[in-house]
Formats: structure tokens, C-alpha cells, sequence
């Protein structure tokens, strides 16, 4: 007996100390977890910052990626603005009666535009800044357009790019009007003026070009909402989405040029009042003003007295060979008009050296009905210029005189 209840005694020691040791153990375990438990919670809150500072960090370099974007876009319009105008302007002018001095100066500008593009993409990072020769104004390899009856309106905040549209459509005879920003724009057809097309500029203080749009198609019946142009350098698939949803039909890409405001008008003008006119006519049209021999004196150094020796000698050639053009030979008189053609050149009567060329050519032609008809021109023309050089002279004279 007593020595069953010393071996029981034994069993609840050991049961005991089993007891304390699993229980000891046990607080470790739990307190290891409990520890653990928190280095976890430590390590997540510290993940979660980390993460929170690296989206911020993310976020932020986003927003200033974008806003460097918005920057080097807004430069690369303000860059791009002048360089166009500077192209463009200096194209138009190369269509005129200048001397080759000035065309000179205008090659010159156009080299000097061509490196401003260049160093803005340097700088700004853009590949697709344009050369001189994307913004050339043409309108097709043999045909100009005019649409003579047709009222445009221009909106852009920007007056170097309202000048600059305006003068790239004056040459197809349109009535162009412009206005910088969009509630004078409103205001225009609250009054009742009627345009069959509207360039409208997207980015405007104020309201912006998208927002004008919507205003003005508003105050429209439903089938006549006038065709509204979108005038931008964003041309990206979404913005374009935003373009149509406003109610834009179309958009010229900045920087303008008159290819691109061509295509447009034939686009969206009626075909009633289009009308297509041949290159070479029109360099005859262009000239169809008076003569003006004060430009061609600045060939002659402004000097008046050898100048005057050289209109004189024009006119007593002229009034020899132009009334015998009907009598004489066709071949014989092709090389006196190819000289006189020279002549008339030198001081800068370009109707009239186009008028002669055409005279020229058409004295070899088979068709000799052809020359007759050309002779009737040359007279007319040469009668002008002759007037012409007879006032300034006189006028001239008369000043010295005084």
C-alpha cells in the first residue's frame, strides 16, 4: 500500500512538472507569437508606409512627369508659333514681285527658322518639329483654290496665329474674319453673320475652343451646324474623341499650313462655291496690277538718272518692236522677243515678261492662230506699263524740279 502511493505521489510529480513545463512552454510559444505578432504588425505598418511613400513617391513623379510634358508642350507651342509664322509669311512673300536681293533675305529667314526648329528639339525634346518644306503654301501641282463667295471665321487667342491663318486664306478670295477668343465668337452668330466655315483654336483662356464650340452649335438648327475646324498640336487618339464629342468635325495640326487648310476648305466648303484656277493664270492675276517702277529702281541702287537711261531705252524698244508684232515674220521675230522678253525683266515688269514668254512660245507653235491671240495681250500690257513709266518719270521730274 505505501508503496502504491509512493509510485502515485511520483505520477503527480511528474504530471506536475510535465505540467509546468508544457505550461512554461506554452508561455513561451505564446509569448514568441505574441512578439512575433507584433514585429509582423511592425513590418507591415512600416511596408504599408513604405508603400504609401513609394506611391506618393510614384504619384508624384507622374504628376511631374506630366507636368514637365505640359511644359515642354506649352514651350514647344510657343517655340513653334513665330517659326511658322516666320516660314509661312516668308513663303507667301516669295510668291510676289521682289527683287532677287530680297528673295535672298527671305532664304535667309527660312535657314534661320529651320535652325530655331532645331534647337527646339534639342531643348524641348520633340522629333517632329516641321522643316520649311512641310509648311510651304501649295495647293496642288497645277491648281489653286478660290472660294470667292465664302464667309470664314478665325478663333484664336494667339494674333500672330490669327494674322498668320488669315493671310495663308486671303489668297483663295475668302472673307475671312477673326476674332480672339471664343465669347466674341458667340457673339458673332447671336447676331445673326452667317459663316460656311469656322477655325477654332482648342487651347483659349477663358473658354477653351471645345467649349465654344458646343455654345455655338447651340444657338443652330439641327442639319445646318456650321463645320468648326479644330486648330491644335494635340492630336492624339483621346483628344481627338473629345474633339468630335464637342461637335468639331475636323482639325489642322499645328503648325498651320495652307496644304492643310486647303484640304479642309475642300473638305467642308460647298462644292458650289469652290473654283480651281490654273497656277499660271494666277501668277498672271497676281500681277495685274500697275506697274511700279519705283520697286525696280532699288535694283539700280536708287539711282535715278541710270535707271531713267534704262526705262528710256525699254520704251524705244518697245514702241519699235510691239506694234510690228503682228507683221513681222514668226520666226524672225521669236529672237528679238526673247530679247526684248530679257529686257523687260530687268526692271521688274513681270505681267508683261510673262505675257511675252507665252509670245515667244507660241510664235514657233504650230497653230498659227495661237500667236494672234497672244499679241492682242502683249499690247494691252505693254501699253500699261508704258503709261506707267511715263508718270513716274514725269512725276519724278517734276519733283526734281521743284
Amino acid at each position: 500500500m505505501t508503496a502504491l502511493l509512493a509510485e502515485q505521489k511520483t505520477a503527480n510529480q511528474w504530471i506536475l512538472i510535465i505540467t509546468i513545463v508544457a505550461c512554461f512552454t506554452l508561455g513561451f510559444v505564446i509569448i514568441d507569437l505574441i512578439r512575433t505578432t507584433k514585429e509582423f504588425e511592425r513590418e507591415r505598418e512600416l511596408s504599408k508606409l513604405q508603400t504609401e511613400d513609394a506611391l506618393k513617391a510614384q504619384a508624384a513623379a507622374v504628376k511631374d512627369a506630366e507636368l514637365k510634358e505640359e511644359q515642354a508642350k506649352n514651350i514647344s507651342k510657343e517655340i513653334l508659333t513665330p517659326i511658322n509664322a516666320i516660314r509661312s509669311l516668308t513663303n507667301l512673300l516669295s510668291d510676289e514681285d521682289i527683287s532677287d536681293e530680297v528673295r535672298e533675305y527671305l532664304d535667309i529667314l527660312n535657314v534661320s527658322a529651320d535652325s530655331l526648329a532645331n534647337t527646339a528639339n534639342e531643348v524641348v525634346g520633340y522629333t517632329n518639329l516641321p522643316t520649311a518644306k512641310d509648311i510651304t503654301p501649295e495647293s496642288g501641282a497645277d491648281l489653286k483654290l478660290f472660294i470667292p463667295t465664302t464667309n470664314i471665321l478665325v478663333v484664336d487667342d494667339n494674333l500672330v496665329n490669327l494674322r498668320l491663318i488669315k493671310a495663308l486664306l486671303s489668297s483663295t478670295r475668302a472673307n475671312v474674319v477673326s476674332v480672339d477668343n471664343g465669347y466674341e465668337a458667340i457673339d458673332r452668330i447671336k447676331n445673326g453673320e452667317e459663316f460656311d466655315i469656322i477655325f477654332m483654336d482648342y487651347l483659349m483662356p477663358g473658354m477653351d475652343g471645345m467649349e465654344t464650340t458646343k455654345r455655338i452649335h447651340r444657338l443652330q438648327n439641327e442639319g445646318e451646324l456650321t463645320p468648326i475646324i479644330v486648330l491644335t498640336a494635340n492630336t492624339g487618339p483621346e483628344q481627338t474623341e473629345e474633339f468630335y464629342a464637342a461637335g468639331m468635325c475636323d482639325f489642322v495640326t499645328k503648325p498651320i499650313s495652307l496644304r492643310q487648310l486647303d484640304q479642309a476648305l475642300i473638305k467642308w466648303i460647298p462644292k458650289e462655291k469652290q473654283q480651281f484656277v490654273k497656277m499660271s493664270e494666277i501668277s498672271m492675276e497676281k500681277s495685274i496690277d500697275v506697274y511700279r517702277p519705283e520697286r525696280a529702281i532699288k535694283d539700280y541702287w536708287n539711282d535715278y538718272d541710270l535707271f531713267k537711261s534704262v526705262l528710256m531705252l525699254f520704251l524705244d524698244t518697245g514702241d519699235a518692236l510691239v506694234p510690228a508684232l503682228e507683221e513681222t515674220d514668226r520666226e524672225e521675230i521669236e529672237i528679238e522677243l526673247a530679247k526684248f522678253g530679257r529686257f523687260t525683266r530687268s526692271i521688274r515688269a513681270t505681267r508683261l515678261e510673262a505675257l511675252i514668254n507665252e509670245l515667244t512660245e507660241a510664235a514657233i507653235a504650230p497653230d498659227k492662230s495661237l500667236y494672234r491671240s497672244k499679241i492682242y495681250a502683249v499690247r494691252n500690257e505693254y501699253k500699261r506699263v508704258s503709261d506707267t513709266i511715263h508718270e513716274f518719270l514725269d512725276s519724278h521730274d517734276a519733283n526734281e524740279g521743284e
